[in-house]
């Protein structure tokens, strides 16, 4: 057991840290893990990818989305190009749906020198990135069992996040256009909230036994998800250490800012209510 992170977590609990939390810090950490459910998630994927399969017969309004989330979504494999995934899934979403002459899958395999599955599996993983662009925290998929697994996802997606104010052009739905807004609001606090557990867990490290070590993992979760979007292979060699040191690094502060998030969000919903469910 880490007895530093365990008397900061009493010290939090009792009141004794210097970083003050605000009641809006408590309500913001349950949104963390407020999801839309299945049926809405897969509804706004639909509606993405209608809009780029309309790409080319559609109205002014639906184009000007189109190239605006495109556009974005090219910022941001441009700021974390990792291991070149993000631009391969972003490069077979232009030769799909924003070429001049429609390239269909089969066409767009032998472009991009992969398998027709392949394609299916970059354009997929780029919906759904768009979506995130479009909705947020709330259109991530994947498993939220653990306050952990939610943190991950912000990470994971905290780019895209970061990036949503720039493909702001408005859906031509009004229901989903309000959808958005609701979900943008969520975005905005967990997005503020992740960033103040990343500054509590920087206060910890300063009053811990072995900051060097406790730095590191820090460092290197902001070098993969947050400044430089590395990827592990390089972050092991820029750090000397083995890529199963890089993933254990990872999944400990992963965790603890899991644990720092379940804390707050419970002491949220005992003080303010929960968040809205659909």
């Amino acid at each position: 057991m880490d007895y530093d992170w365990k008397y900061y977590l009493e010290d939090l609990m009792g009141g004794k840290t210097e970083i003050k939390l605000e009641k809006e810090d408590r309500r913001a950490a349950g949104f963390l893990i407020y999801r839309m459910d299945k049926g809405k998630q897969e509804h706004v994927k639909k509606l993405i990818r209608w809009i780029m399969e309309d790409y080319r017969a559609g109205g002014r309004n639906k184009n000007s989305l189109a190239e605006c989330l495109v556009r974005t979504h090219a910022d941001c494999c441009r700021c974390f190009p990792g291991n070149g995934m993000a631009k391969r899934c972003h490069n077979a979403l232009v030769y799909r749906y924003m070429m001049k002459n429609a390239l269909h899958n089969k066409a767009v395999a032998l472009k991009m020198d992969v398998s027709e599955s392949m394609v299916h599996h970059y354009i997929a993983t780029a919906i759904n990135e768009l979506a995130v662009l479009c909705f947020g925290t709330p259109a991530f998929t994947g498993s939220t069992s653990t306050w952990q697994d939610a943190v991950k996802q912000m990470l994971d997606n905290l780019h895209f996040l970061e990036c949503m104010p720039d493909a702001s052009i408005a859906l031509v739905w009004d229901k989903w256009q309000q959808e958005r807004v609701y979900c943008h609001q969520v975005t905005e606090s967990a997005v503020a909230f992740i960033y103040k557990a990343l500054s509590m867990y920087e206060e910890y490290i300063s009053g811990s036994s072995n900051q060097h070590i406790q730095k590191r993992a820090l460092d290197i979760v902001k070098e993969v998800y947050i400044t430089g979007g590395k990827d592990i292979t390089e972050i092991s060699s820029i750090w000397g250490i083995s890529i199963h040191s890089v993933y254990l690094d990872i999944r400990k502060v992963t965790a603890r800012l899991g644990e720092l998030c379940s804390y707050m969000a419970e002491k949220g919903e005992m003080e303010y209510g929960t968040v809205k469910n659909d």
